[in-house]
């Protein structure tokens, strides 16, 4: 979710001598398709939403604790999309949260993936910026140093610094704020390997105003481009990354189409089956928010048929898309 542009340049800790093993920590991470992909929306330290949202949709068990996550999701892959932390005071909670029930999972042949929100960028980047300033009281009332906390050397900073930057799984490609540029895979891994290494985690492919991490959705959204077909750009931008659609957060708002189509304040939405919104607001912290909703994508192995289905956290479903 969005945040200021003005941060302090002086206390970037991704800087160099720092450098990330790509190899071990991949920019994109790819995996392989699954019968099963559900992806999470902005959580933003609301840990409370969260457990209820995932137990509504059978994917954890209810009594769930941050320590021990209790897995009920099989074989399937969920996405978190970035912003774990801020506008919430239950980020600590959220991330160790994460991190048991990728393990929970990983025991039942599921997965858990966490791509790199703007919020972990810029806390990475630059603890002191006042975007994250919740994050930053949170690890003080928790006896833990902000700055150690970012460049790694106690509580959650290793975790968060090698969080890849976004993912493809099968032919959906998963990252923050969407907006690639049409850039190939191999285009947008080398840009942020070579901005990260040199500029660290504020590097422009993350930070900058129309970057992967923070483009907004207003005043148009990016793939509505002047003279261009709003549903090719993104059937060809897709396609450069190896996929056929886009999921991305970042943005829970209202948003005008040219067409004249309406996305709600916090509504899980898509447009032409080429880019998901998972962004609905659930944390607390968030104006017009929502209690959240899981966007469910599943691939039908005899007719290979894929079904977009949203649910809710009182464990309602309905359509979003179907296609292939």
């Amino acid at each position: 979710t969005g945040g200021g542009q003005d941060a302090p340049v002086d206390t970037d800790l991704g800087r160099p001598p720092w450098s990330r093993d790509w190899d071990a920590a991949p920019a994109v991470l790819l995996l392989d398709a699954v019968k099963d992909l559900w992806v999470v929306g902005d959580v933003h330290g609301d840990f409370e939403r969260l457990l209820a949202l995932m137990a509504a949709a059978g994917l954890v068990d209810k009594t769930s604790t941050p320590a021990q996550a209790v897995w009920k999701a099989g074989a399937a892959t969920v996405v978190f999309v970035g912003d774990l932390i801020d506008k919430w005071p239950h980020g600590l909670d959220v991330i160790a949260f994460v991190q048991s029930l990728s393990a929970s999972a990983a025991e039942a042949g599921g997965r858990v993936v966490v791509v790199t929100g703007n919020h972990e960028a810029r806390f990475l980047a630059w603890p002191d910026d006042p975007v994250v300033e919740d994050f930053k009281k949170e690890l003080v009332a928790a006896g833990l140093d902000p700055v150690e906390v970012a460049s790694g050397k106690a509580g959650p900073g290793q975790f968060l610094r090698n969080l890849p930057i976004a993912a493809r799984v099968g032919d959906t490609f998963i990252v923050h704020a969407g907006n690639t540029k049409g850039r190939t895979l191999d285009a947008l891994v080398a840009e942020i390997k070579a901005g990260v290494d040199a500029a660290g985690f504020g590097a422009p492919v993350l930070l900058a105003d129309d970057s992967i991490l923070e483009t907004p959705l207003n005043p148009r959204p990016w793939w509505e481009l002047p003279s261009y077909d709003p549903e090719s750009v993104l059937r060809v931008w897709a396609k450069a990354l190896g996929a056929e659609r886009i999921v991305q957060g970042h943005d829970p708002g209202k948003v005008h189409f040219s067409d004249g189509k309406k996305r709600a304040d916090g509504e899980l939405y898509q447009r032409f089956g080429r880019i998901f919104l998972v962004d609905t607001g659930m944390s607390r912290g968030i104006p017009n928010g929502t209690r959240g909703a899981l966007l469910h994508l599943h691939r039908d192995e005899a007719s290979g048929k894929l079904t977009a289905v949203g649910v809710d956290a009182d464990g309602r479903t309905w359509p979003l898309w179907s296609g292939t």
